[in-house]
């Protein structure tokens, strides 16, 4: 696995900060981007038996 250098600025994780901007460029609310992230942790946990 690689770790790769977060770079922030004010105290925001930049790379988080784009993914955000692109979802809502898309018309995902909120909502819809806190059910993926939920669903892939959710996956990720009972795949690795978390």
């Amino acid at each position: 696995m690689a770790i790769t250098k977060q770079v922030k600025t004010g105290g925001l994780d930049m790379e988080w900060v784009e993914l955000m901007k692109q979802a809502k460029e898309m018309g995902m609310s909120k909502e819809e981007v806190r059910h993926f992230l939920d669903e892939r942790r959710i996956g990720r946990t009972n795949t690795y038996g978390n």
